[in-house]
């Protein structure tokens, strides 16, 4: 069964589909495209050999167009060149949305758990009473 806690994207239809690439822990770049070199590779007719790159940070992740001939959007809206933050269940289009050779990416990035707090610290131990006189 796929981990579905990591954050990951999937390809959701074509040849491909199901495919999922897992953002391992610690990664900070990803790169989307055909060329065997890339961390996810898609070997389909819409895929340039660089098409994206993803950055993680702890504010986030940001997707950016690589090259891609065909274009790169999120959610129906064009990447621009400052990229764009991606958010849980946000669809990836790699080409432009209603094109023959469109991929659809789907983004999983599910929410980190909150750190508990840490206990409250102890009570500072009662003073021993003074012995009595003798």
């Amino acid at each position: 069964m796929a981990d579905t806690k990591k954050p990951s994207l999937t390809v959701l239809g074509g040849p491909m589909a199901g495919t999922r690439f897992v953002f391992e822990e610690g990664t900070q770049h990803i790169s989307v495209g055909s060329d065997e070199s890339s961390s996810f590779r898609l070997q389909l007719p819409g895929v340039s050999p660089s098409h994206a790159r993803i950055v993680i940070e702890a504010g986030g992740v940001t997707i950016y167009a690589a090259g891609g001939e065909a274009g790169l959007h999120v959610n129906d809206n064009k990447v621009d060149e400052g990229g764009t933050p991606l958010r849980n269940g946000d669809i990836v289009w790699l080409g432009t949305p209603g094109d023959v050779d469109v991929v659809m990416l789907q983004c999983i990035l599910p929410r980190v758990a909150a750190q508990p707090a840490p206990p409250p610290p102890r009570p500072a131990p009662a003073p021993e009473p003074p012995e009595p006189p003798v």
